[in-house]
């Protein structure tokens, strides 16, 4: 029992070091944003230095993807991977955008005519293909997420269409259409589907069955909050999306949000929500409050998608990274760069991309040699 328990140890400590990969664009296939075990604390950021970067690399909305001892960055149809220790280039292929399960990458081509491709991701070797329309917007063990725009010429109504594709057999599983990104946690599969071109018109909140796409419940959802470009985020028993949480059994409206985020993802841990609200970097502020009871815990200076690497809450404003305290909103940590999207936390690394004075990716680390 006692070695049992010193193992333990030893695992718990190795994880603290190490810490948890970011393998999508918002940490994971929930959308949470929340890397609990980041490696990037309150007890580790006052140890963070710049450890590498990349020049020349124009980076939106997210820095990069950390998994494995690999960073990969995805922006206007390139892919680049990179060593984490030291930022030596691995390899770099024409996709779009990219999610990371174990040492599978998987993206769709550019170059060519489209395919959903899976990488290895330390060499870039392609695994397997098969041909599929649209780009990759998540993927778990089971299955990769296409999203893919239907339409839109010769005045034909333009919509989205959500393709699930098995990883096993390389076949489409099931589509939803009118879908936008999704969030899948516990094998089910929430999305916003929306279809305002002609009529019937579409606007409501979807669960599906990630294995074969039949509907748990859809609820009639107009959002309270402009939310083109965003997708649900799953946490606990709730989902959060377009300024509402929402019961994650049946839909049902739990409460409207006490602030209301334009156009910006959210991130969340447990029911706590953080927002960020403002016309512009300079007046934005960051919020965090109860998304079941709308209770307001802290405000500080803000904007983006907030990032929440363990204990901490990471904005940028119009010219530095700021980590805040996550229960209180003390700031503990900044850096003065002007950053162009929102902040990603893994391993120990913190990715920021910049434009000024040009665009760059810039990695830092904590403890570094």
């Amino acid at each position: 029992m006692r070695r049992n328990r010193q193992l333990t140890a030893v695992v718990i400590a190795v994880l603290v070091v190490a810490g948890c990969s970011w393998t999508q664009s918002r940490f994971d296939p929930a959308r949470t944003a929340h890397n609990p075990v980041s490696g990037i604390s309150s007890q580790t950021i006052g140890t963070l230095r710049p450890a590498w970067s990349v020049p020349n690399t124009y980076l939106f909305p997210g820095a990069g993807l950390v998994a494995d001892g690999v960073v990969v960055t995805a922006y206007a149809g390139r892919v680049d991977a990179y060593a984490a220790d030291d930022g030596s280039p691995l390899w770099a292929a024409d996709l779009g955008p990219v999610a990371i399960v174990g040492d599978t990458l998987y993206s769709t081509t550019t170059s060519d005519s489209v395919s959903l491709v899976a990488l290895d991701l330390h060499t870039g070797v392609r695994r397997w293909s098969t041909t599929a329309g649209g780009v990759v917007s998540s993927a778990d063990e089971d299955s990769v997420y296409l999203s893919r725009g239907v339409g839109g010429g010769h005045g034909e109504p333009y919509y989205s269409v959500l393709d699930v594709w098995d990883v096993r057999n390389h076949r489409l599983r099931w589509s939803e259409q009118f879908a936008g990104e999704p969030a899948i946690a516990g094998g089910v599969v929430y999305t916003y589907d929306l279809f305002r071109n002609a009529d019937p018109r579409v606007e409501e909140l979807v669960a599906a069955d990630a294995s074969t796409g039949k509907r748990i419940w859809s609820a009639p959802m107009t959002p309270a909050c402009p939310s083109d470009g965003t997708a649900p985020v799953v946490s606990g028993d709730h989902v959060y999306f377009g300024g509402e949480t929402r019961r994650r059994s049946d839909g049902a409206l739990v409460r409207t949000w006490p602030v209301c985020p334009p156009f910006t993802d959210v991130a969340v841990d447990g029911t706590t929500v953080f927002a960020s609200v403002g016309a512009s970097d300079a007046t934005s502020r960051v919020t965090a409050f109860d998304g079941v009871t709308g209770a307001v815990r802290w405000s500080a200076a803000g904007a983006g998608p907030p990032t929440i690497a363990d204990d901490l809450v990471i904005v940028h404003t119009d010219a530095a990274v700021v980590a805040y305290a996550e229960s209180t909103g003390r700031p503990v940590w900044f850096t003065g760069l002007d950053p162009l999207g929102y902040a990603v936390a893994a391993d120990g690394l913190l990715l920021v991309s910049t434009d000024i004075p040009g665009p760059a990716l810039q990695v830092f680390r904590t403890n570094p040699s």
